[in-house]
């Protein structure tokens, strides 16, 4: 699952300010064998090649292509039925899990992920997925566990790292979230949402009002997205305020 680009911004308060908890990839996982044989061993120990399971492949692929026409109840019946079939690729609950977003069904999408990351607890993407939800619905706690493992393992999406930070500030982790700020800022400096998000957290969690006004600056310079400009115009004021 390497795939995780498309972001959707959401604003929850904060004070007078917002942060932006990010969504992660729309986009189905990739399927390692669907396509290719693979090699295996009998009870001997010598090595065979298996054809991959294309019952269950094949039913993975027309999932994908009715949830790209938008043909969300079709594309769950497919993928129900590659998971049927091999019950054991995390990949299938990972996509089953974007097929019930997509529906808005957002308890059965949870299990789904879970039941994924039940089967492959390394699994960067369907932590973060699952860790994206979580904050969403500011239950911090179930984020910040489902978050850390995709975080701490480099991850270098931009909406994992911001969820990640999110989680740990809203639990009362501040040196560990500002730590975690300066470190994704250092490796993205050029982060749109990081700069915003650790303004945010400068000002409101840090009152470090003069480092906070010079990072929006900073953001400025950079270029600002128009839906950060009302949150970037309170930001400056409740910096300024704090400085006099």
């Amino acid at each position: 699952m390497k795939k995780s680009g498309l972001i959707i911004i959401l604003l929850l308060a904060v004070g007078c300010a917002s942060r932006n908890v990010k969504n992660v990839s729309t986009e189905f996982a990739e399927y390692s064998d669907s396509q290719k044989e693979y090699n295996t061993e009998n009870i001997n120990g010598e090595s065979t090649t298996e054809a991959p399971r294309g019952g269950a492949a094949k039913s993975a692929q027309s999932a994908q292509a009715e949830y790209r026409k938008g043909h969300f109840d079709l594309a769950e019946a497919h993928m129900n039925k590659a998971i049927k079939a091999q019950p054991s690729k995390s990949e299938y609950y990972h996509n089953l899990g974007l097929i019930y977003l997509a529906k808005n069904e957002q308890r059965q999408a949870i299990q789904a992920f879970r039941k994924g990351l039940q089967l492959s607890p390394e699994d960067v993407a369907l932590a973060s997925q699952l860790g994206a939800i979580y904050v969403k619905e500011k239950d911090y706690s179930k984020a910040e566990l489902a978050l850390e493992a995709a975080a701490k393992k480099g991850s270098k999406d931009v909406a994992v790292l911001n969820n990640y930070a999110i989680a740990l500030t809203a639990n009362k982790k501040i040196d560990e979230a500002e730590k975690f700020y300066e470190k994704c800022l250092n490796e993205n400096p050029s982060s749109h949402d990081i700069m915003l998000n650790y303004s945010i957290f400068l000002i409101d969690h840090k009152q470090k009002y003069k480092q906070g006004l010079d990072l929006l600056n900073r953001l400025k310079f950079v270029g600002v997205q128009p839906e950060a400009r009302n949150i970037i115009n309170v930001l400056e004021n409740r910096a300024k305020a704090g400085l006099k």
